[in-house]
């Protein structure tokens, strides 16, 4: 449990030109948040685990005054994240995941808007949430529910056949969230388990973005 303040600079916003996408976005802006996490993971491999199981849950307050935000009540945050392994002889698990990220306020701040996409939690932004095929980061509604299922395949030690498919709603109020799209994702990577970590190549396909994306890691996530 803790406290932060987050100051934050907005140089330049990459964005179409679909009238309905522009948005404008203060230059400056700061943030005085109350938070709470907790982070459990007891699975046996940071990047390709086969047993047991990895909670993370947080909620968090964010105001510009210690109070408010832009003069009335301050933001709500709640989001969580479950995974567990179920291993299926010596080469296979079966991994199912269920996240979401849920933002209460009249007038959400982009900076601190649902982003999906990518291969990892956090990477780009530390509210990032992954979602398989997307490749890049994409904006979402208030309220956001996703689940992936994965299979991982172990040809040998380092050698390892990864297979992900996603689903996801999203909406502005909870009335909206079964309204929209479902989001559909899925991707195929190959990866070697290296001592200077893993190194891999990731095929994907989704709906959101409606093309093929690749992405290719070298070593170590940070």
């Amino acid at each position: 449990m803790g406290a932060a303040v987050d100051y934050f600079y907005n140089y330049n916003l990459l964005i179409d030109q679909v009238k309905e996408h522009q948005m404008e976005i203060p230059e400056h802006e700061h943030f005085i948040s109350y938070l709470a996490k907790v982070d459990y993971n007891s699975e046996d491999d940071w990047y390709f685990p086969t047993h047991v199981s990895k909670f993370k849950a947080k909620y968090g307050y964010y105001t510009d005054n210690f109070v408010k935000l832009d003069g009335k009540v301050g933001l709500h945050e709640f989001c969580a994240m479950w995974r567990t392994n179920f291993p299926i002889g010596n080469h296979l698990a079966i991994q199912p995941m269920f996240y979401g990220r849920l933002l209460h306020c009249e007038n959400t701040p982009v900076i601190l808007s649902i982003v999906m996409g990518g291969e990892w939690q956090g990477h780009y932004f530390e509210q990032q949430l992954p979602f398989a095929g997307v490749g890049y980061d994409e904006l979402q509604w208030d309220k956001f529910f996703a689940a992936q299922l994965q299979a991982q395949y172990s040809l040998t030690t380092n050698n390892i056949l990864q297979f992900r498919f996603a689903v996801a709603k999203d909406g502005d109020k909870y009335k909206d969230v079964m309204k929209g799209e479902t989001m559909l994702g899925s991707s195929m990577s190959y990866s070697y388990n290296s001592p200077y970590g893993p190194i891999g190549l990731s095929l994907g396909y989704s709906n959101v973005t409606d093309k093929i994306y690749f992405f290719f890691n070298l070593g170590f996530v940070f």
